[in-house]
């Protein structure tokens, strides 16, 4: 029996055997891989994975995050600001919507009742860092519309709206950021007489806001202005917008309103004094900061 059991062989198979006996001899010439112990914590404590999870507080610094609009570069928010006043004859009262537009951070100056004319040179009237855009009123005294915007702001002059049998300016601005899902947003001002016929100039209002949307799918609306007593609900209902001007600007009356689908990035409109011998409160408003 102990002669068989030497004749056994020690491997299952010839080429077990070779194979386990192959690396037996690489093992000889392998080289033992040595760990990394912490420098200064003694050979005898390996504390190199310890060190490397904890951190010392003392050399921590602290930051404070700021907002967007902090940041150089980016504006403090997405929709323009806005002034509004019906100054009655703009030429003598210049200095005082000067001083307005100077200390108030506006983008956008709507006037109405500019009662400028032809012989009047934009230089008379101009703002410093803004660009002037004037309708005046051709056949009679007084009316006229103009605007004031701020030259950081990309804008065009939307011609082919304009009717001469009406007051209006039509705007569109392209802002350096907008409001997420809007392609643009389209500046009206407005005069409306107290005296003028109602039903043509809300179905001009019709129409034009009508050919906005084609155009300009998505876009923001700002209309401003005096409307006098024009009823504007049932245009406001169609065109989904909403007149955020809740005090009185003339008497008791609220007669200069501002029609907006943006009224979401807006603060509520600021009630403003008027300017000389206007009896019209001027409006400002501002949007909300970035979040």
């Amino acid at each position: 029996m102990s002669s068989l059991k030497r004749l056994w062989p020690r491997y299952r198979g010839i080429r077990a055997g070779r194979l386990v006996q192959e690396c037996s001899k690489f093992r000889r010439f392998k080289i033992s891989r040595i760990q990394q112990r912490g420098v200064g914590y003694g050979l005898d404590k390996p504390s190199w994975r310890v060190f490397q999870q904890a951190h010392n507080t003392s050399n921590c610094v602290c930051i404070t995050p700021t907002s967007i609009s902090a940041r150089k570069g980016f504006p403090s928010a997405y929709v323009p600001s806005l002034y509004l006043s019906n100054v009655k004859s703009l030429a003598p009262k210049i200095e005082e919507v000067r001083h307005v537009a100077q200390y108030a951070n506006l983008d956008c100056v709507c006037i109405t009742e500019s009662w400028l004319r032809s012989h009047i040179n934009d230089s008379v009237v101009a703002l410093s860092g803004f660009n002037l855009v004037r309708n005046d009123r051709v056949d009679s005294i007084h009316g006229g519309v103009c605007a004031y915007i701020r030259d950081n702001i990309n804008f065009t002059i939307l011609e082919d709206l304009e009717d001469s049998s009406f007051e209006a300016l039509w705007l569109k601005l392209r802002l350096a950021r907008l409001p997420w899902g809007y392609s643009c947003i389209v500046l009206g001002i407005i005069y409306h007489p107290p005296n003028d016929n109602d039903p043509a100039i809300l179905d001009y209002l019709w129409q034009s806001l009508s050919s906005i949307e084609s155009r300009f799918p998505n876009c923001g609306l700002l209309i401003v202005g005096d409307f006098n007593r024009l009823k504007t609900k049932r245009l406001q209902n169609s065109f989904d917008l909403k007149q955020i001007v809740t005090f009185p600007t003339r008497g008791d009356r609220t007669l200069d309103l501002v029609l907006t689908n943006l009224k979401e990035y807006y603060q509520d409109p600021i009630q403003r004094p008027l300017h000389g011998l206007s009896d019209h409160m001027s409006v400002e408003v501002q949007p909300k900061d970035r979040s």
